[in-house]
């Protein structure tokens, strides 16, 4: 009779072990995920979960709770479609993600798709500098508003290459 118990109690510790690798594993990934891409996959799974529960409550007679989870479903669904139409806003620079050169949200203004020349005074606005500051005082503002607007980071391939151009040009006057 102890055996089965000590069988049992192994067994409960392995499937523990188990349980606490996948919830490891799974944490892992739900941090390293894109915002943007998972609420895209949620509406896609609950639009897709809410039609299908939605029709079956409704063919099984129980149609006072199918008819609103049909409707619901096919409500994430649509927003689901909807948004697959505009996707690659994120590289498309401030206008498309409504932000400003801080990396705010701010309301939508157009800025030109190409990249000009840009000019001394237009490289201290960008990295938030006075006007003479020092090559050293450029690197660091530079490495600041990179770790904070790198794509990899969340912030746009414009903004990046924005930042990039204003330190060339202030290294490049302080040579």
């Amino acid at each position: 009779m102890q055996s089965g118990a000590i069988r049992g109690a192994v067994f409960a510790l392995a499937l523990g072990v188990i349980a606490l690798l996948v919830f490891l594993y799974l944490t892992r990934v739900y941090v390293a995920a894109d915002p943007v891409r998972m609420a895209q996959r949620m509406r896609l799974s609950f639009g897709l979960g809410g039609v299908i529960a939605g029709v079956a409550l409704f063919v099984a007679g129980r149609g006072g709770f199918g008819l609103p989870l049909l409707v619901v479903g096919i409500g994430l669904l649509m927003t689901w479609f909807r948004r697959g139409s505009v996707e690659g806003d994120e590289n498309r620079g401030p206008s498309a993600r409504g932000e400003d050169l801080k990396g705010d949200p701010g309301p939508r203004s157009h800025h030109p798709a190409r990249q000009s020349a840009m000019t001394e005074e237009e490289a201290y606005k960008v990295l938030g500098l006075d006007p003479g500051a020092g090559a050293d005082e450029v690197r660091r503002a530079h490495r600041a508003l990179m770790q904070k607007l790198h794509p990899d980071r969340g912030g746009s391939d414009w903004l990046a290459s924005r930042i990039n151009q204003a330190k060339d040009v202030l290294i490049r006057k302080s040579r």
